[in-house]
């Protein structure tokens, strides 16, 4: 068993987009699953994981998949610079 990493607490995950994260998971024992995207209305995470399932320092077996949410525009709001 080995543990998911944390996306938001040890700097496995913060701020990086999926590819970035894909190194992570790698060195936790673990490969990138899906990619999917969530509205991110703040626009502060376009393009950066938001999520991640199994959930950060769950217990996983090795080489299990973990799937990321990146944020995406809200087409209905648009993002300011």
């Amino acid at each position: 068993m080995v543990f998911a990493p944390d996306r938001g607490g040890g700097g496995s995950f913060t701020d990086a987009d999926a590819t970035d994260g894909q190194a992570a998971l790698q060195r936790a024992g673990l490969v990138l699953g899906p990619v999917r995207t969530l509205l991110d209305p703040a626009c502060i995470s376009i393009g950066r994981v938001m999520s991640q399932d199994p959930a950060p320092r769950a217990t996983a077996l090795a080489g299990s998949a973990v799937a990321v949410w990146t944020g995406r525009r809200d087409p209905s709001h648009p993002c300011r610079p």
